[in-house]
């Protein structure tokens, strides 16, 4: 385990990953996912609920690249990256070997359901339901959404529930509701997997993933994401400049 700028991540390999996956789809309690970036570690800096929300799960997968070097710079053991798609797979995979379900919640217009149908096609054996959700929103300390949405993950009994609804509000929902989904052993929010897994959103080329230049592939395929891009590639190695020379 190591900390970037109080956030807490898991130094673990998928081979780690797969293994506290199965224990926790095999135990009787419940289990809580995150996938910090640096956009999620650049939000908690002024929201504590999210830093406590993240720094509560059972498992803090390290996804991006800017964690890696925010590490390296830091002078602690660099995690591996292990992508929401990345996890997204694994857990399909066990679930299609254990014959358990997996339910897809939220994503962008068709992305949870062709994701699913992707997935199904990939692992034969596995069970899976996907769910748009429809519009869900936080305000004022309550959830307004569609409640026929969570009778539908009750009815289905889900061992594995994966939540795309953007960092903050997909990590608060799953919080806030995974008490009263009973059937569930494994909820992880899972940010763009379904999108990428679908192809709604291409992903950039694997060598530029591998340098760290995703983002600007990104920031070429995508203009709105500018604000988001500006946040992980400046002000997120900014702060961890700044706690690094505050610390000395």
């Amino acid at each position: 385990m190591i900390e970037i700028l109080g956030v807490k991540i898991s130094n673990i390999d998928k081979k780690g990953v797969t293994e506290a996956l199965r224990s926790y789809l095999e135990s009787d309690r419940q289990h809580y996912v995150v996938t910090p970036n640096p956009e999620f570690v650049v939000a908690t800096q002024k929201q504590e609920d999210f830093l406590a929300i993240i720094n509560e799960a059972d498992l803090a997968i390290c996804d991006g690249v800017g964690l890696q070097f925010a590490a390296r710079f830091q002078g602690d053991e660099v995690p591996p990256r292990i992508t929401g798609n990345d996890l997204m797979q694994i857990l399909a995979r066990i679930c299609s070997e254990t014959e358990q379900s997996m339910y897809l919640l939220g994503g962008s217009d068709q992305a949870a359901e062709k994701a699913a149908s992707i997935l199904e096609d990939q692992y034969p054996r596995l069970k899976v339901r996907a769910n748009a959700g429809g519009q869900i929103f936080f305000k004022d300390g309550e959830w307004n959404m569609n409640p026929a949405m969570l009778r539908d993950i009750i009815n289905y009994e889900p061992a594995v529930l994966l939540v795309a609804l953007g960092h903050g509000k997909q990590e608060r929902w799953i919080i806030s509701f995974l008490k009263h989904l009973p059937s569930v052993r494994v909820a992880a929010g899972i940010g763009g997997a379904f999108d990428y897994l679908s192809g709604s959103v291409p992903r950039a080329p694997r060598w530029m993933r591998q340098i760290g230049l995703e983002w600007l592939y990104r920031l070429i395929k995508q203009p709105s994401r500018a604000k988001r891009i500006w946040t992980a590639v400046v002000v997120f190695p900014y702060l961890v400049i700044k706690s690094k020379i505050r610390s000395l």
